[in-house]
């Protein structure tokens, strides 16, 4: 059971528990890429836990723009706000890649947080950062130009899911995630064509490179952009680590 270590809640239930919690958790099923998983006004019974891939969650404005709030990775959870707060999902949840997904009950998930204190403190904290990335998301669309909204994003990824990187002399952090264009477009407010030239061109000044369809953020980068988000410090504290 490794994706224990790796779970957002499993990996703070004592070892000695494990078995008396596991088994409100369903098996992990596969799901394919872009399956959307709930859609808004869907009833909001369960909790998901990824054990492999990866989900975008978006919402529809008024004016009909799609936004993208967050992607979900490896040992996360998603849905947990609407489940909590909601009695429908308010949002859409879609895999980006092939996934393993597994989803615990509504009343398992409340019984949860009132066994275990430390799980009901991750959830508040859990909440209060999506609450927070947000509203950084809607200020990113609201304020800025597409490269600055690139940027933003580029830099909340690396703090998210950034690894340390040094190879033959290229220093930087990682962003240890596949995310395609359109993808990124999605995040920008912007179409694939737009985020395709933005890319090259900070490649061309030296910004970034590519590691297979993974993006190198170069040390270069942060000195231009680092002033862009309130949590990028920690970014460059890990990164030279």
């Amino acid at each position: 059971m490794w994706y224990v270590k790796k779970s957002e809640i499993l990996s703070l239930i004592p070892h000695e528990c494990l078995d008396e919690v596991l088994h409100i958790f369903s098996p992990h099923m596969p799901i394919k890429k872009n399956v959307i998983i709930y859609h808004p006004n869907d009833p909001s019974d369960f909790v998901y836990m990824i054990k492999k891939g990866s989900v975008q969650l978006t919402r529809i404005a008024h004016n009909g723009q799609q936004i993208t709030l967050n992607i979900v990775t490896e040992g996360m959870i998603f849905g947990e706000g609407d489940v909590l707060n909601e009695k429908v999902y308010t949002h859409y949840a879609e895999t980006l890649e092939t996934s393993q997904i597994c989803y615990i009950r509504k009343d398992d998930f409340q019984g949860l947080l009132a066994q275990y204190r430390n799980v009901n403190n991750m959830m508040l904290n859990i909440l209060h950062r999506r609450w927070k990335e947000a509203q950084i998301q809607i200020e990113n669309l609201a304020f800025y130009e597409v490269h600055e909204r690139l940027a933003n994003i580029l830099l909340r990824f690396s703090a998210e899911y950034g690894m340390p990187y040094n190879n033959n002399g290229l220093r930087g952090t990682l962003v240890n995630f596949k995310v395609s264009q359109d993808k990124l477009g999605d995040f920008c407010g912007t179409s694939r064509e737009s985020i395709n030239r933005n890319l090259k061109d900070m490649k061309a000044q030296g910004l970034l490179e590519f590691e297979g369809r993974r993006i190198v953020l170069l040390d270069s980068f942060f000195d231009v952009y680092s002033g862009g988000l309130e949590h990028v410090p920690s970014v460059r504290a890990k990164k030279h680590a």
